[in-house]
């Protein structure tokens, strides 16, 4: 297991992509070109991050550092979570997101204002020579069968991480999606309905949207965020066929930033 700067440096290289900003449907709404660039001095005990705007080179955004936040957790691939570690009444909410997979990368940042969710951006990036907007968007179809995962959880207590094994079923059935998750001696049933780009999980203690994105990119959370009710924020990725990843940012009924879970799922029958 790496150490968390170690798995934040994963991320070292030339990001060429853009940040597009979402509305609530999952239309793109803008869309700015960037390069983000990530990188670490030869002891790698400093890094840099360079963001820059291609339409709006003023923009350059530089930041030095050399240690990360209590509220980033990495994987050993890059992957990671960062963000808000509670949920207050009324204020500011968010989490960003990544995933890295065959030289691109994709993240995904949630913003809220009052428990309310108000927009998503969906970056997508890859190392020079890799066009990351060659994937198109996420379909239903891509889902369906089932998938067994390794599902991998980290803590911010840095206590060791907890694996196991999931199995994910996905049905269609009309404008239904019927998923059936088990993990553990734990089996989870959900129904959602198929609206468009859009399926709407409800019957749990709150209703969760998921957005069939560009990219292959999936992002699911609740559009209001219930006091007293765990959630989740997840980012998926389907990179190919038969191979998908999920990221998901963990709260607790108090509103409380508990874990991060990164699920490395193969499609094993439609």
């Amino acid at each position: 297991m790496k150490s968390v700067w170690n798995c934040l440096l994963e991320n070292v290289g030339e990001w060429r992509g853009s940040f597009a900003s979402l509305n609530l449907q999952g239309e793109i709404l803008s869309e700015q070109p960037t390069i983000v660039t990530l990188t670490a001095s030869d002891d790698r005990q400093q890094a840099k991050i360079v963001v820059d705007y291609q339409r709006q080179p003023e923009r350059r955004v530089e930041i030095p550092f050399a240690s990360v936040s209590r509220a980033y957790i990495g994987f050993d691939d890059g992957a990671f979570s960062q963000g808000s570690m509670q949920l207050a009444p009324f204020g500011e909410f968010g989490s960003e997101q990544g995933l890295l997979a065959d030289q691109q990368r994709r993240r995904l940042v949630w913003q809220y204002r009052d428990r309310q969710l108000q927009g998503l951006t969906l970056i997508r990036e890859a190392l020079p020579g890799i066009d990351p907007f060659q994937q198109p968007a996420l379909t239903v179809q891509d889902l369906l069968g089932t998938w067994i995962g390794e599902a991998e959880t980290r803590y911010p207590d840095w206590r060791s991480p907890e694996r196991m094994t999931t199995q994910l079923r996905l049905e269609q059935n009309g404008d239904q999606l019927r998923s059936q998750l088990s993990f553990g001696d734990r089996t989870i049933e959900s129904l959602a309905q198929i609206q468009g780009s859009q399926l709407v999980f409800t019957g749990k203690q709150q209703e969760v949207t998921v957005w069939l994105l560009p990219g292959g990119v999936s992002c699911a959370c609740p559009t209001e965020l219930t006091l007293r009710s765990p959630f989740q924020l997840e980012l998926g990725w389907w990179v190919s066929r038969d191979r998908r990843l999920r990221l998901m940012r963990n709260f607790d009924a108090s509103g409380a930033w508990t874990s991060v879970t990164l699920v490395t799922e193969q499609r094993v029958s439609d």
